[in-house]
């Protein structure tokens, strides 16, 4: 299984900081090129790169920029991989048997910082 070592991390820092910028500032960001830059900078395919992003949503600096992008990085909505890190996220027990999802994640991007 792939990690975000700290080789990795430092190799794509200016890639993540550019677009948590984006998403801090702006409110969003593409989630198809920012795939595609970070699968370039470590060379990875689509499943490798789910792994690594779920641990860049533990580090409280990027966890926006990563839930942004597990949210429907698919295109149709979150993917099985990414529910129970966003549920977490969330502060949610369940992504899909929640009543109150809707609600707990607005929440949860109210309190992104701005910047």
């Amino acid at each position: 299984m792939y990690k975000l070592t700290k080789k990795r991390f430092q190799s794509a820092k200016s890639i993540l900081d550019d677009y948590r910028y984006r998403l801090h500032t702006t409110g969003s960001f593409s989630r198809q090129v920012f795939e595609s830059e970070l699968r370039s900078c470590w060379q990875l395919d689509h499943q490798e790169l789910k792994a690594i992003i779920k641990d860049l949503a533990k580090l409280p600096e990027y966890q926006y920029l990563a839930a942004y992008y597990m949210e429907d990085s698919s295109g149709m909505g979150a993917v099985s991989e990414f529910q129970p890190v966003l549920a977490d996220l969330y502060g949610i027990t369940s992504y899909y048997h929640s009543e109150d999802r809707e609600e707990k994640r607005k929440s949860f991007w109210e309190r992104m910082p701005r910047q």
